[in-house]
């Protein structure tokens, strides 16, 4: 059987006494603060796994190791030719800076 068209459209509101909303102004911040917490454990998580397996395993060398290590040489002079972390002429990460 076929449905007979709306006549007519009610609407329901609900609306929160000041009592109300104050027993949800905590909700409302813990969730807050788990929100902007959870990616930062989430990411200190991942990087104290990337370490443990590190020492463990001997996993790949940190960037900041290679690009440590180069500038030392560097500003020993140990290199003739000066060459910034990508292999430029320079001595910084801007091509042509000594």
């Amino acid at each position: 059987m076929p449905r007979a068209k709306p006549t007519q459209v009610i609407l329901h509101r609900i609306e929160l006494q000041e009592k109300e909303r104050e027993m949800l102004e905590p909700l409302i911040a813990a969730r807050a603060v788990n929100e902007l917490a959870m990616p930062v454990v989430a990411g200190a998580g991942v990087y104290a796994g990337y370490k443990v397996g590190k020492a463990a395993f001997g996993w790949a060398e940190d960037i900041y190791d290679g690009v440590r290590d180069r500038v030392t040489k560097q500003k020993n002079s140990e290199f003739k030719e000066y060459k910034n972390i990508f292999g430029l002429p320079g001595w910084g990460i801007i091509p042509g800076v000594l």
